[in-house]
């Protein structure tokens, strides 16, 4: 509750009722692939894709989602963090160019909440031939 009184005597309260959020948002799963929207094919060993799902903060609500991918776990190395697109379950773009095709490599998924809080989820390793989420002779040249 707060009271204030002006200078002219007159007075005014206000309650109001606060919630502090001291938690970091879920981050779900993130894992190495994505094959795009449906109907489409990826481009083998063009892009370098993630697929996520399961960020959320019940309490101040997710501010951004950001993904990157890296040669080491939670490293942006490669692809740095950008916004995740809205309402899609993975995203892709182009590899860097000189990237070996047998590089281990890792998605990261960054979720930050109302609060200003943050939370990073790594995907296991995998080797950038399976750029597609299945094994490069498997996708659309």
């Amino acid at each position: 509750r707060v009271s204030a009184t002006s200078h002219a005597g007159l007075k005014a309260e206000v309650t109001a009722e606060f919630t502090i959020d001291a938690s970091a948002p879920t981050t779900g799963h993130v894992t190495f692939g994505y094959a795009g929207a449906a109907g489409t094919t990826c481009v083998a060993n063009a892009t370098l894709g993630c697929s996520w799902g399961g960020a959320a903060d019940d309490l101040s609500g997710l501010a951004a989602l950001e993904w990157a991918v890296g040669t080491e776990a939670g490293s942006d190395d490669l692809l740095p963090f950008e916004a995740a697109p809205v309402g899609r379950g993975g995203a892709s773009r182009p590899a860097p160019a000189g990237l070996a095709a047998d590089a281990v490599v890792y998605c990261a998924l960054r979720a930050t909440n109302g609060a200003g809080l943050s939370a990073t989820a790594v995907s296991a390793g995998a080797p950038r031939t399976h750029a597609c989420g299945v094994p490069t002779e498997s996708c659309a040249a």
